[in-house]
């Protein structure tokens, strides 16, 4: 993807004046976890992809455009172009003269071909084995020329050729699996001798603490504007604020988007809003609950949330909008432009519930049904607040409408397992899940 050295997706705080670093700047970044693997085919993360991107070159570069990912050849790219055979089933790549590591070493098309070797070795457990599905064998025609043979011409092969490149001269020698490939020593404790080709290296990483990136004095693409960014691990959100206010983090994010508006009217600050394709959704389980079952039992459930409401009550109208479906509109090529939310209708929902049998028989405000109330329990994420809030605001909601649902806090990973064992799925399957 595009190669950006950003926190998170969401929103992001910048103290105004590190918009536009001088040249030899230092930036220090907030962030709430600790990285994994500093190698792109053995990284564990999204975390680590954000950081592998600025120390680690691909021969392509890819942007997220008007809903859809459009490939490129830019200053952040190893390769000065690509070509694709006559049957379009072959993908040449034609590397940058002058490209070098940064320990001086050139990068040449067997740095290509040993990526994509390693990467399909099951022993390594690359997170980007999948670029083998379609692809034959990839081959270095000439040093700064490789091929990439598929099986047939499909629309992922710029992308499943956008790995990061890594040296073949220091890890082939032990490249056997992923535990040897990870005990590496430039990998255990990466430093200036971590041997890179991106715009930045590796100054030091004091793990659970601090990594250090400065500027690779032997990048040969366009040379980074801040000489030194320090990216510090504070996992506690509260803390992050109050770091960052207190003006010992110049970035930091996501933040909670009901302290937005704060940090927004702050002269000193300056908040970044970054298009997501993340929603929050109620699932209703017909498994366990008869009713959920029923078109028009669902219908009336979602007439009766006031998603407006939601919004204003969580303080984040300005950063977030009702979803009328699974697909935010920044995915233009998937989102319907004429499909709205469901609006507020209360009244609509209470005569949809009395045409299935759903009434208030004895006065107790709570509709029922054949002696059954309607009653039922929504378990969400414990500790998370937006969750916890927009539950309690559809909770008074429904209880306008004859409905009595209860909240259950649960917390995360036992949420999980609840989810997962639903479907029946093993714990091993869980953790496949939770790894995706």
């Amino acid at each position: 993807m595009k190669r950006y050295l950003i926190p998170a997706l969401g929103l992001v705080v910048w103290l105004t004046g590190c918009e536009a670093p001088a040249a030899g700047g230092r930036i220090v970044v907030g962030e709430s976890t600790d990285f994994g693997v500093l190698l792109p085919v053995i990284e564990t993360s999204a975390l680590d992809g954000e950081i592998n991107s600025q120390l680690y070159l691909s021969l392509n570069s890819a942007g997220w455009e008007d809903g859809s990912v459009v490939y490129s050849i830019d200053d952040l790219s190893l390769a000065e172009r690509w070509e694709y055979g006559p049957d379009s089933t072959t993908l040449t790549y034609f590397i940058r003269p002058g490209a070098v590591w940064s320990d001086g070493h050139p990068i040449d098309a067997e740095d290509v071909v040993f990526t994509f070797e390693l990467v399909r070795k099951p022993e390594i457990a690359s997170p980007y084995i999948d670029s083998w599905e379609n692809l034959d064998s990839v081959v270095a025609a000439s040093d700064r020329q490789v091929t990439f043979h598929f099986k047939r011409r499909y629309p992922g092969m710029l992308f499943h050729t956008g790995i990061g490149i890594i040296p073949a001269h220091v890890y082939a020698a032990s490249a056997m699996d992923n535990a040897t490939l990870a005990s590496h020593p430039s990998l255990v404790e990466p430093g200036v001798d971590l041997v890179v080709s991106g715009p930045y290296q590796v100054l030091a990483w004091d793990r659970g603490d601090r990594l250090v990136l400065s500027a690779n004095q032997r990048a040969f693409t366009t040379k980074p504007r801040a000489d030194t960014i320090v990216i510090r691990v504070i996992p506690e959100e509260t803390t992050r604020l109050v770091e960052f206010e207190s003006g010992t983090l110049d970035v930091v994010g996501p933040i909670p988007m009901e302290r937005a508006a704060d940090l927004e009217s702050d002269p000193r600050f300056r908040v970044e809003t970054v298009d997501d394709r993340l929603f929050d959704f109620v699932a209703w389980n017909g498994a366990r609950f008869d009713p959920f079952r029923e078109p028009e039992v669902r219908r009336a459930l979602s007439l009766a949330i006031d998603r407006e409401a939601v919004l204003a009550g969580l303080g984040i109208a300005a950063y977030a909008e009702p979803a009328a479906g699974p697909y935010p509109q920044i995915f233009t090529l998937l989102a319907d432009p004429g499909l709205k939310p469901d609006p507020y209708l209360p009244d609509s929902a209470r005569a949809i519930l009395a045409s299935v049998g759903w009434v208030d028989r004895d006065g107790d405000g709570v509709v029922e049904r054949d002696g059954r109330p309607f009653r039922f329990t929504l378990m969400t994420q414990a500790g998370n607040q937006r969750r916890s809030s927009a539950a309690e605001i559809i909770q008074a909601r429904y209880a306008e409408v004859g409905i009595d649902m209860q909240i259950e806090l649960v917390e995360f990973n036992s949420l999980l397992g609840i989810v997962y064992g639903l479907y029946g799925l093993t714990e091993e399957e869980v953790g496949v899940v939770e790894g995706v």
